[in-house]
């Protein structure tokens, strides 16, 4: 079976059409995901198909982010305030200075563009224990 792009609507048919290209094996086991890798799509309108980290994993990423630079903020003010519990035990876990350290790897961890666009940087950061 023949397929054929359309890159101005990003999309595959069945019968050529003007501006369409012919795909390969290659191409057409690429855009069906049989050889797309893991956590990556084909940027959309371009041909021959380029590959991209897929966005909705970085979202994914970068909310997880968000959420952990809350939990490390409230760890630090637990330090700063020198909170415990009611039996006298620190509500704190890890010293101050990890808790920082943390959130500046977490800042780092993603990063967003002018247009938008989040990119994960390197490998997530591990929380302190």
């Amino acid at each position: 079976m023949k397929l054929y792009y359309l890159p101005i609507t990003h999309e595959c048919v069945t019968s050529a059409q003007s501006n369409s290209i012919e795909l390969t094996k290659d191409d057409i086991a690429l855009w069906i995901g049989e050889t797309l890798p893991k956590g990556k799509v084909l940027k959309p309108g371009v041909y021959p198909f380029v590959l991209v980290d897929d966005p909705s994993i970085n979202i994914q990423e970068h909310l997880w982010v968000v959420e952990e630079l809350k939990y490390a903020n409230i760890q630090i003010t637990y330090h700063e305030d020198n909170s415990t519990r009611p039996d006298g035990s620190s509500r704190a876990t890890s010293s101050e200075a990890e808790w920082r350290g943390y959130r500046v790897l977490l800042q780092n961890y993603t990063s967003q563009t002018d247009d938008g666009l989040i990119i994960v940087n390197g490998e997530r950061p591990a929380r302190p224990a």
